[in-house]
């Protein structure tokens, strides 16, 4: 009996066995493992979110770029969608990181002065 699918199924069903035959066995599974080494933010401050968010994005791009099974235009146009909301996520987290060493110093010499509140009273 033919196949009763219309010549434009056949073809994406084609493209799609050829992309996964590019991209090899088990390339969810690894791909998912590999977003797993991320791990979740270290906490649920803003800071800590923007921090994960751009080492999420970058995760991305640098997957988008060097997926094999699609072609390079489509990579490109992958790459671009993603570089928009991590540049957002970027400055953010940059601020966030100079903020935490600030609260670190603020911290270490609030205890330095009662430190020295202590023995001087």
């Amino acid at each position: 009996m033919p196949s009763k699918k219309s010549g434009g199924k056949r073809a994406v069903e084609k493209k799609h066995l050829q992309r996964d035959a590019a991209r090899g066995d088990n390339f969810e599974a690894n791909l998912k493992r590999r977003l797993r080494k991320l791990g979740k933010p270290a906490s649920s401050r803003p800071d800590a979110v923007f921090l994960w968010l751009a080492k999420v994005g970058q995760f991305l791009i640098t997957e988008a770029l060097a997926d094999i099974g699609i072609p390079p235009e489509m990579r490109r146009e992958q790459a671009i969608r993603c570089l928009s909301p991590l540049v957002k996520a970027l400055e953010p987290a940059r601020l966030a990181e100079k903020l935490a060493v600030y609260e670190e110093k603020i911290a270490e010499l609030a205890h330095a002065a009662q430190e020295r509140s202590e023995s001087d009273g």
